[in-house]
């Protein structure tokens, strides 16, 4: 999937790749620290804006923390 991953950036430099762990094992299959990969860990009815606010350059735990639950 890296691999795969860097061709497409190639082509689409500005594309960010959003990996969802719903399972909490902490397994990732792509290094996370770079190339616009974001490991988002659970689901709720508020990732939706977490991801806008990801796409406009934002710290998503900023954003998470001003959930409130």
């Amino acid at each position: 999937i890296t691999d795969l991953w860097r061709k497409y950036k190639k082509i689409c430099p500005a594309a960010k790749l959003y990996l969802f762990d719903l399972s909490g094992y902490g397994n990732t299959p792509l290094d996370i620290t770079r190339d616009d990969v974001f490991l988002i860990a659970g689901w709720s009815d508020k990732i939706f804006d977490i991801l806008s606010a990801i796409d406009k350059g934002n710290d998503a735990l900023q954003e998470i923390k001003k959930i409130v639950v």
